[in-house]
């Protein structure tokens, strides 16, 4: 039994998806043949590694998939609050007059990540009004969890090592060399290299 769901499982995983990505596209084509503005919000972290008092950069694009013209776009992050994350270029919050169709636009913001440890946060909110007037939401595509990574531990597990490897090395070198320079030493003292004469006696 447990085979067999397993054996199902990526198929089911492959439909759900499938379906979901069918009616994201039937509805994108719906927008467009009834002439309707039709927006898609992403939000990204544009930085590789989010380290703890270093700065973050989110990226906010906005694309208009639909048929008609959108306006009054208001995007709206409440997830980054003060206390955690210092807002150093850019707003939380961003208007624009209007968006036709195709068009894109983007904004990012610059926070200081100002402690280290996991940080969950919500879909990001965008409010327009398409042709028909009637305001419409929508929100990034999902939640997502940013790891904020304190400067110590990404250091520990980035670092070549090169100090220890060095140390390491020259411990190495004085347990060797440490013994035979005391042989030597002693050798010399004790005349150990010259050859021991025995004299018969007459």
């Amino acid at each position: 039994m447990l085979s067999a769901l397993r054996s199902v499982s990526p198929l089911v995983a492959a439909a759900a998806v499938l379906v979901a990505g069918t009616s994201f596209v039937a509805s994108a084509a719906a927008a467009a043949a009834r002439d309707d503005a039709f927006l898609i919000l992403s939000r990204s972290v544009e930085t590789s590694n989010v380290l703890e008092n270093h700065n973050m950069t989110l990226l906010y694009s906005v694309f208009n998939v639909g048929g008609g013209e959108a306006t009054d776009l208001v995007l709206v992050d409440k997830s980054f609050p003060p206390k955690r994350f210092t807002v150093l270029e850019g707003s939380f919050s961003k208007a624009w007059p209007s968006l036709a169709p195709g068009a894109s636009v983007t904004t990012s913001v610059v926070v200081d990540a100002r402690r280290a440890g996991t940080f969950y946060t919500h879909p990001a909110t965008l409010s327009y009004k398409p042709v028909a007037g009637v305001e419409t939401k929508t929100t990034s595509a999902s939640d997502a969890t940013i790891s904020v990574e304190d400067v110590y531990t990404f250091n520990k597990r980035t670092d070549m090592h090169v100090t220890d490897w060095i140390a390491f090395a020259v411990a190495s070198a004085l347990t060797i060399l440490g013994p035979y320079m005391v042989y030597v030493t002693s050798a010399r003292k004790l005349n150990l290299s010259d050859p021991v004469v025995i004299k018969k006696k007459q």
